[in-house]
């Protein structure tokens, strides 16, 4: 009898595992959510008004729903034999309803958002590749789309926005039920007294032109510009602009008022007196709310800095980010403050910056990468006084090294997404190790001591990279060292 029970309970355990290895083998893909985060930013200023403006931009994250499940499909029905795939789905507003038809729907390459001018461009053409509009039930469906890549689905239209991370883990992928909520914004104006323009240098980073919190439930601070924004029905032109004086706030949310708030908008900019005020942000198809208001300078004047590098060898240029050269310049102030601003090419090894706020601060120069932490790689601070006659900030580049790394793809092709580098010079080799986060290329590892380092790959989402095979690179002082990274 032992030996029969025994027999009836392995019998149950293998159909319970053959049963597991069924559902793993037709699971389907996985839906990533929306990042989501604080709103950026920080000012100052003084009195402002609100008015009804045109449409507005910006977008962000707006929740969505995994999809559905459903049966397996052939190869042919997949379309595995015919190179292509389709992404279907059903656009739904908060209450569950369907969204209705007309809003755009479109899929792009890669898990980082596309270029505005691009979704812009492609409104005007929604039935091609990788675009589609909804049906009267809110459903679409996106052909033309390659077997297995990753893509970024963005769904916008007449003041609705949702945005959602997708892997496509094959192109028989089921019906997906994706939410879209409602874009509500307004525009802030920052001029110093009298109507003058801000003169502090316009490419300050983090901080902008202020930033706004709203507490209420169910409504989320857009975090960035999310081309959903375009989709909308916002200016791509209003999101690109690059006045310093100027801030748009957007906000999603599945409440249907004609305003939302009040939102407590502070700026905190260097240089100028803080500032708070309350506002309300308007429903994106009605035209923004639109507000102006006054900045009060809190130091005598604002003047220039003189960069010069010295030391650098190359090939590559000692600075460089996703647009090129370039490099961020970090002041730090006696009280402690951080102020950081991106510079353009430095040509010829020297650059002049402007629109710096009188004061002693203490300087240095970092690469312009869009790391998770931007100071990573920056020189020793040195002080420096700004005032009516242009500052000197000499950086010498003889003591600090450069890795360049490429990678690519198993197949040999050059790749251009999310990568971690793991690193480890002599000291730490076989005791630890870093990590540089990159969220595209160039991936380079910036003000290294020279000596041997380990260098490996891993990428985000993808098993079989080459975290446990690094690859031994020597780097000099003053010097760009280069090397190739593979995924295995």
């Amino acid at each position: 009898m032992r030996v029969l029970a025994a027999a009836g309970v392995l019998a149950v355990a293998l159909a319970l595992v053959l049963c597991l290895l069924r559902g793993a083998g037709s699971s389907e893909p996985i839906a990533l959510a929306p990042d989501a985060g604080p709103a950026a930013g920080a000012a100052g200023g003084a009195s402002g008004g609100g008015s009804a403006a045109r449409v507005p931009g910006g977008a962000g994250p707006a929740r969505a729903q995994t999809g559905a499940g459903g049966e397996r499909r052939s190869p042919a029905e997949d379309g595995e034999h015919s190179g292509t795939a389709a992404l279907r789905g059903r656009v739904v507003l908060p209450d569950g309803s369907a969204a209705g038809p007309g809003l755009f729907v479109l899929a792009t390459p890669g898990r980082t958002d596309p270029a505005l001018s691009v979704v812009a461009a492609r409104m005007a053409t929604p039935g091609e590749r990788g675009c589609a509009l909804t049906e009267r039930d809110g459903s679409f469906e996106i052909r033309g789309l390659d077997p297995g890549q990753t893509c970024a689905l963005i769904i916008g239209g007449a003041g609705w926005v949702g945005t959602q991370r997708q892997w496509l883990a094959r192109p028989g992928q089921p019906a997906g039920r994706y939410e879209v909520r409602r874009l509500y914004g307004a525009l802030i104006t920052l001029k110093e007294p009298g109507g003058a323009p801000l003169r502090l240098h316009g490419d300050l980073l983090g901080q902008r032109a202020g930033r706004a919190s709203l507490r209420v439930q169910d409504v989320l601070p857009l975090t960035g510009v999310a081309p959903s924004a375009v989709l909308a029905g916002v200016d791509p032109a209003l999101l690109d602009a690059p006045d310093l004086g100027r801030r748009l706030l957007l906000f999603t949310a599945a409440l249907d008022a004609r305003e939302i708030g009040p939102i407590v908008y502070r700026a905190d900019l260097p240089g100028y007196d803080p500032l708070e005020r309350e506002l309300q942000a308007r429903r994106i198809e009605q035209g923004l709310a639109e507000y102006a208001f006054e900045l009060r300078p809190s130091v005598p004047g604002f003047g220039s800095l003189v960069i010069t590098l010295v030391g650098w060898s190359g090939p590559c240029a000692p600075f460089a980010g996703p647009d090129g050269q370039g490099a961020l310049l970090h002041l730090r102030s006696e009280l402690g403050a951080l102020a950081t601003f991106g510079l353009g090419t430095i040509e010829g090894g020297r650059i002049e910056v402007e629109g710096l706020p009188y004061g002693t601060w203490r300087c240095a120069l970092g690469a312009n990468q869009q790391p998770v932490n931007s100071r990573r790689g920056a020189t020793p601070e040195e002080e420096v006084v700004i005032g009516p006659v242009p500052a000197s900030y000499v950086v010498d580049l003889s003591t600090r090294a450069t890795i360049e790394i490429e990678i690519l793809t198993r197949s040999g092709a050059p790749y251009s997404e999310r990568a971690a580098v793991i690193f480890a010079d002599q000291q730490t080799i076989g005791r630890g190790s870093r990590a540089a986060h990159f969220r595209a290329p160039p991936y380079r590892l910036d003000g290294l001591e020279p000596g041997l380092y380990h260098v490996a790959l891993e990428i985000p989402f993808k098993a079989g990279t080459s975290a446990e095979h690094p690859r031994q690179v020597i780097t000099r002082g003053g010097a760009c060292s280069h090397v190739v990274l593979r995924e295995e």
